[in-house]
């Protein structure tokens, strides 16, 4: 099952970085910088990695960028929207994801408590599949 690994990429945006600050995920000098800037991070997950993607300036800007990072992606045969608060943004990402993916191979769900406290209010992560090209 090794060879699905490189098909499965996760980002995550953040409204805030106030959350990370306070769990100890970032230190109190890049949280202040970052929320004196107001940037919306956009940070990828592959491999066990997290890595910057994007650092919008606006929640609009952010998150048109994570749809924009999807649609570049396509094709795609499964799609994972998370959030911590504001059901409407993970509907919205449905309706704008459609043509790309099935809209009965989109799963929203909520994240947990634990995962909710670190990353903070108005968090919204897209996860997704690759579909696997038999070509190669």
């Amino acid at each position: 099952m090794r060879f699905a690994i490189p098909r499965h990429e996760c980002f995550v945006m953040v409204d805030t970085l106030k959350y990370l600050q306070m769990g100890g995920r970032i230190g109190m000098a890049q949280a202040f910088l970052g929320g004196m800037l107001r940037f919306k991070p956009i940070v990828c997950i592959r491999n066990g990695e997290t890595s910057p993607v994007a650092r919008p300036r606006t929640r609009k800007r952010a998150l048109a960028r994570l749809v924009e990072i999807v649609r570049e992606q396509a094709p795609i045969d499964l799609l994972h929207i998370s959030y911590t608060t504001g059901a409407e943004v993970a509907a919205n990402f449905t309706r704008e994801l459609v043509d790309v993916v099935t809209p009965d191979a989109i799963v929203q769900s909520r994240f947990g408590p634990v995962l909710g406290t670190h990353l903070g209010p108005n968090a919204i992560a897209v996860a997704f599949r690759r579909t696997f090209n038999y070509a190669s």
